[in-house]
């Protein structure tokens, strides 16, 4: 279905706003490919279903759970490493 897709801006936006806050991280952190990947998440729950489902008391526990799935899964890690490469925020990356 098309209507799933995301349209260019769409994911422009999410990019944005997802980069503004993982730039303030400490990516050299051991916690820092976590914290981005929560931050995504986040990110992507609330493009996409709003402030509502943030309130929801069991919140909390599923994004957990979606970022633990997405970390624990090769692929997926390295999507979401790639990601935050292209974002210039490559969790490897040493200054």
């Amino acid at each position: 279905c098309d209507a799933a897709v995301p349209s260019r801006p769409q994911v422009e936006a999410f990019i944005d706003e997802a980069r503004s806050d993982i730039q303030s991280m400490d990516r050299h952190s051991e916690s820092f490919l976590g914290d981005a990947t929560q931050k995504l998440v986040s990110t992507a729950f609330e493009k996409k279903f709003g402030q509502k489902l943030r309130r929801d008391p069991g919140y909390p526990q599923m994004e957990a759970r979606v970022t633990r799935i997405i970390l624990n899964n090769p692929e997926s890690r390295s999507m979401i490493e790639d990601l935050l490469s292209l974002m210039d925020l490559d969790p490897h990356e040493s200054e």
